[in-house]
């Protein structure tokens, strides 16, 4: 499962191992001058009460992807996420908004809403015939990435292995 957590918008993808989607969604958190963190932490409770559980009963989720930028209140939201996840027993893992961008393959060093439509070309191109909105965008790109970065699904943009040297035992007569 991948989440992209807005301070305003807040979006999740749920994929198989093929990176097929399988499920998908939005949270719509409300103007972010009138929302609080301790709100917003209400409100994703409420989200996993009524969304995630269900899916987990479903489905087999085996990670929460979360994109985590370091803006106070996102960090908060994200944080939120990974502890209600380790609290279900699933495993784990941020990545940064770059990380995710390069493992997918869209990362080229243009502005960041040129980047965003690469993202969405990707998206189109892959799974939807549009895609509704650039946070689900990521909600999907996230959690491609972390299968990415596990070796689960293949990129040429996932970075290549470290060669582990050998350990050479001498041997005497």
């Amino acid at each position: 499962m991948g989440i992209d957590p807005g301070s305003r918008n807040f979006a999740w993808a749920l994929i198989d191992l093929g990176g097929t989607v399988l499920e998908f969604g939005t949270l719509d958190m409300g103007p972010p001058q009138r929302l609080t963190i301790d709100k917003s932490v209400q409100l994703l409770h409420m989200w996993w009460g009524q969304v995630v559980v269900p899916l987990m009963c479903r489905y087999t989720i085996r990670c929460v992807s979360v994109e985590v930028q370091m803006k106070q209140k996102m960090v908060s939201i994200a944080t939120t996420c990974l502890n209600l996840a380790r609290s279900a027993g699933l495993q784990t893992c941020h990545i940064s908004p770059k990380a995710v961008k390069v493992l997918n393959g869209i990362e080229h060093g243009g502005s960041n809403a040129a980047n965003k439509r690469l993202a969405l070309e990707m998206i189109k191109r892959e799974l939807w015939t549009d895609c509704p909105s650039h946070h689900l965008a990521d909600a999907f790109l996230t959690a491609r990435a972390h299968l990415v970065r596990q070796r689960l699904v293949y990129s040429e943009h996932a970075p290549k292995p470290k060669p582990r040297a050998r350990k050479v035992v001498a041997m005497s007569k």
